[in-house]
């Protein structure tokens, strides 16, 4: 997983009863 301000991502952060997941997903 490459992590690039410039490109067309959305970071959605999920709460989860174990902790906080992040969750990366290309905007279409």
């Amino acid at each position: 997983m490459k992590r690039n301000p410039v490109s067309p991502s959305v970071i959605i952060s999920c709460a989860t009863p174990t902790g906080v997941e992040i969750i990366g997903k290309p905007a279409a």
